[in-house]
């Protein structure tokens, strides 16, 4: 672990984080963890109410995807499947392997780690068939977590439930149609690249 303070100007917070997760609500409780994966590196970094500066998780350079803050712990998943608990606190507790589901062949390009209905969500999406200016999505892959036993089960259905999946947050909800149909996920493309590239990208954007 290490503390650190980045060297920002005044606007910087609109670029320099991805994905960010509270361990409380500030409104209702001032005793918080909030826990953040940087872009430039894809760095997790903890941060605690009334602290001067973050604290870096030395994690031997692994990429993180997703966090989440599940059943009273901050939750990871890296770039190759492993799933990582880290406590609820900053200086994070002894980080622990939770899953290992081996994504070194047949990586995603993106997964989500999502809380829905009591459980914990993991959601791998595929890309196929893209070029420099064509971006299509395969498919989504939904898996059940369980964190006691590291076991994966994928799921054919979400229920009642639809999964909103994005760049800076990732949640589930209750279906309320016409607002938001059943057994759909909501998501945006979160291909940061197209905006550095070209301004002819044909870009999925939002999609359900």
């Amino acid at each position: 672990m290490r503390s650190y303070s980045w060297p920002l100007h005044s606007e910087s917070y609109l670029f320099m984080y991805d994905k960010f997760v509270l361990s409380e609500n500030p409104s209702t409780n001032t005793d918080y963890v909030l826990a953040m994966i940087f872009p430039a590196n894809h760095d997790l970094a903890f941060w605690k109410s009334g602290d001067k500066e973050w604290t870096l998780l030395n994690t031997h350079n692994s990429i993180f995807f997703d966090i989440t803050f599940y059943k009273g712990e901050f939750y990871a998943v890296e770039q190759h499947g492993k799933i990582i608990a880290m406590g609820n606190s900053s200086p994070p507790a002894r980080p622990r392997l939770v899953a290992d589901l081996e994504f070194q062949c047949t990586s995603p390009d993106l997964s989500y780690l999502v809380e829905s209905n009591g459980v914990l969500l993991l959601v791998l999406r595929e890309l196929e068939d893209y070029d420099a200016y064509t971006l299509e999505l395969g498919c989504f892959t939904v898996c059940e977590i369980d964190v006691d036993t590291g076991e994966a089960t994928e799921k054919k259905s979400l229920g009642n439930r639809a999964l909103f999946l994005g760049h800076n947050s990732s949640f589930s909800v209750e279906a309320s149609p016409p607002i938001c149909k059943p057994n759909c996920i909501y998501y945006t493309d979160n291909y940061e690249i197209n905006y550095l590239i070209s301004d002819k990208i044909k870009r999925c954007d939002m999609v359900v």
